[in-house]
C-alpha cells in the first residue's frame, strides 16, 4: 500500500527534527535560483534581472516556513496513517 511506503520514508526523515528538515527546503529552491543565475551569465555575459540578494534572502526565509509547513502536514499524516494500522 502506498502509505505503508511513505510511512518508512517519513520514520526515517523525521529523525533528522523539524529545524534540519526545514533547513533542507529552505536551501534548496534559492540555491536552484542563484544557479539558475549564474549560469546565464556565465553564458551571455550579463547577469539576469530580478536575482538580487534580496531575493534569494526571500526565497530562503520563504523556503524555511514552507519546510516548517511540510514537516507539520507529513507528521500529522504519519499519526493518521499509523492511527489507523493500530484499528
Amino acid at each position: 500500500m502506498r502509505a505503508e511506503g511513505f510511512v518508512k520514508r517519513w520514520e526515517r526523515q523525521r529523525t533528522m527534527g523539524r529545524m534540519r528538515y526545514a533547513a533542507l527546503h529552505a536551501v534548496g529552491f534559492p540555491m536552484l535560483l542563484l544557479g539558475l543565475a549564474l549560469g546565464v551569465r556565465a553564458i551571455t555575459g550579463e547577469a539576469p534581472g530580478g536575482v538580487t540578494p534580496l531575493t534569494v534572502a526571500i526565497f530562503t526565509v520563504g523556503g524555511f516556513a514552507y519546510g516548517l509547513i511540510r514537516f507539520n502536514m507529513r507528521e500529522r499524516f504519519y499519526q493518521m496513517a499509523k492511527q489507523d494500522d493500530l484499528t
